[in-house]
């Protein structure tokens, strides 16, 4: 709700007393969002907002439109909301109450219907209900009767059907909601390292200030599946330099010697990296290549997520735009929120599924194969692709060697 909505919901609230002699004698104070009583009682409405929500004791706390707010990246999150609210009614006991149409299948208005829709809980009750349950009127329903003949869909969730009122379907998201929830690996947060395994690392990288945080994600390829075992998300305030050393620490636990990352500043990351011992190379993709480049894994069951809330978030709330004037797809995260986490997490994933698809073609093409190309680049070795190299070709990394030195 903004602050022109809170204005005018206020407004309405004064005519409803007004029309109350014994309630207009007790009003004391009227502001443009406040109402005072002699009972030091006080009605407040105001824009929904985390920062401004916190304080004070309150007997009812009313959200209105909650599934219209973002998620938990964003500034208008809804969750940071609930958050703040709970506990100014804790010491009254008070009640809670969100309203709110049903949009896509994301934020807490979907889970609460999901969660608590068909469960007995006394402490938590939620009512989904058609407009025409709510509100029978002959005047409404040719509303709803025109709505549904232009577009049914819509309709479903702004108005509902006979039975019922429905989330939209994700149909700009960039991946549906219980596609991405499938890959995710419950109780799982991190893997620790294992000298069996081949580990791939990507980082998104921030300058420390603002609200962009710095991702990394440590990946790794289990016959064909590729598994997230770590990802770390540095939020601001932070000092890049040491944000950098302590991402490089993390890399060398893994034995991950080499990051490849988005470049950001000229050439400060590479700088940093260097300086901590790791080899950094740029991504040839842009962020939105790096989330088509790994739908069809996300899609196909082969990447198994870490149970982390945030990286969560931010991977459903995706959405897939179309560039003014081009008609060109994008995918990026909606207005006022983040992808710092799930882009290093994707890029990461890209890098372990290239390496193994290398490391396959190298094993199919049988002893003979391999000496045909040791010997047709002479002093050229052939190698299966380190993880994360980006001048990798077929799926191997070809490199000079001078024939007088050691391999």
């Amino acid at each position: 709700m903004s602050q022109r909505q809170a204005s005018r919901l206020t407004s309405y609230a004064v005519e409803l007393v007004r029309k109350s002699p014994t309630m207009a004698a007790m009003v004391e104070r009227l502001t443009y969002n406040e109402m005072e009583t002699s009972t030091g009682a006080s009605l407040v409405i105001e824009a929904n907002s985390w920062r401004s929500a916190r304080g004070g004791s309150s007997p009812l706390q009313i959200v209105d439109e909650i599934c219209a707010m973002r998620g938990i990246d964003s500034a208008l999150s809804d969750e940071e909301l609930l958050t703040a609210k709970r506990p100014t009614l804790a010491t009254m006991s008070g009640m809670l109450c969100c309203l709110g149409s049903p949009m896509d299948k994301s934020g807490v208005g979907y889970d609460a219907c999901m969660q608590y829709g068909d469960n007995h809980d006394k402490s938590i009750m939620v009512v989904r209900q058609p407009t025409m349950v709510m509100h029978p009127s002959e005047q409404i329903a040719r509303v709803v009767a025109r709505a549904h003949d232009r577009d049914p869909l819509t309709a479903d969730s702004e108005w509902g059907n006979d039975t019922t009122i429905e989330f939209r379907p994700d149909m700009a998201s960039f991946i549906d909601r219980d596609e991405a929830q499938s890959c995710v690996s419950q109780g799982v947060y991190e893997l620790p390292y294992d000298s069996e395994r081949q580990y791939a690392a990507f980082a998104d990288p921030s300058g420390g200030s603002g609200r962009e945080s710095f991702g990394f994600a440590i990946t790794y390829n289990d016959n064909g599946v590729v598994v997230v075992a770590k990802v770390v998300e540095i939020r601001p305030t932070f000092k890049p330099s040491e944000a950098i050393a302590t991402l490089a620490d993390i890399c060398k636990q893994y034995h991950v010697y080499t990051i490849m990352s988005h470049r950001y500043g000229g050439s400060f990351p590479q700088e940093h990296w260097e300086l901590n011992q790791i080899h950094w190379e740029e991504s040839e993709r842009t962020k939105s290549q790096i989330y088509q480049d790994s739908l069809a894994l996300l899609n196909s069951g082969k990447v198994r997520l870490l149970d982390n809330k945030r990286l969560f978030h931010q991977l459903i709330n995706l959405q897939v735009k179309s560039g003014h004037g081009t008609g060109r797809l994008t995918i990026d995260h909606p207005p006022n929120g983040l992808n710092d986490l799930i882009n290093a997490t994707c890029g990461a994933i890209l890098l372990s599924d290239v390496a193994m698809s290398g490391a396959k073609q190298w094993e199919r093409m049988g002893e003979n194969g391999q000496k045909f190309l040791n010997q047709a680049f002479g002093r050229w070795r052939v190698r299966n692709a380190p993880t994360g190299f980006r001048g990798s070709y077929g799926g191997f990394w070809l490199w000079a060697r001078n024939s007088r030195r050691g391999s």
